[in-house]
């Protein structure tokens, strides 16, 4: 496998490799980006993908409980509406799903793949 994204098998404060830490960012979402932040302060690889995790898929996290909760309000107004919403809703967690398997497993063979806009933005804060 090819290690693109991190030069060694060097070990950090954790003990544990760069690209497994990486991986780690991504296993619960942001919740997990935010715990490898707050552990790994030096590898710009394993900051990156924290980053990443917690800005990318934090954003679309945020954005399916929003739309839920509109779901959820609209409810009163229009049922179309409320149906509208729940398909949006579903559809941001399908995004979601397939931006989380694919950082996932970019970080695990250590490559550092973007996201569209959190991936820059990560990347400045890495």
């Amino acid at each position: 496998m090819s290690d693109q994204g991190h030069p060694g098998p060097s070990r950090g404060a954790s003990g544990l490799s760069p690209r497994t830490l990486a991986a780690l960012a991504y296993a619960a979402w942001w919740v997990t980006g935010l715990a490898v932040l707050r552990v790994e302060r030096a590898d710009p690889f394993v900051r990156f993908h924290a980053w990443q995790s917690v800005i990318g898929l934090g954003a679309i996290w945020a954005l399916g409980v929003a739309c839920y909760f509109a779901a959820f309000l609209v409810l009163s107004i229009s049922a179309a509406g409320f149906t509208a919403m729940l398909w949006t809703a579903m559809a941001a967690w399908t995004v979601g799903l397939v931006a989380w398997g694919v950082c996932l497993y970019k970080a695990w063979i250590g490559e550092r793949w973007k996201l569209p806009v959190a991936g820059d933005i990560a990347e400045r804060r890495a």
